[in-house]
């Protein structure tokens, strides 16, 4: 018999982030990955979150969004 109390519902299951690639990452952003590494590498606090799979660096999908929404604006909207 399968053991079902810890089974989520459809209510509470959710997906983990995509976790993006530095190559996509930069893309979105317009940056070269040369880039992301030296912003990874000096610490320097402009950059979104990532997180490392062994030798591999990802950045969640979310991490990105938050970074760039929370980019400063040139002028106003219309």
């Amino acid at each position: 018999m399968i053991d079902t109390r810890n089974r989520p519902t459809p209510e509470t299951f959710t997906l983990p982030d995509r976790l993006l690639t530095e190559a996509q990452t930069a893309e979105l952003l317009g940056l070269a990955p040369a880039t992301l590494r030296r912003r990874r590498s000096t610490g320097d606090p402009n950059q979104p979150d990532h997180v490392k799979i062994g030798r591999s660096v990802r950045y969640p999908a979310s991490a990105v969004a938050a970074f760039v929404a929370a980019l400063p604006t040139s002028g106003g909207v219309r």
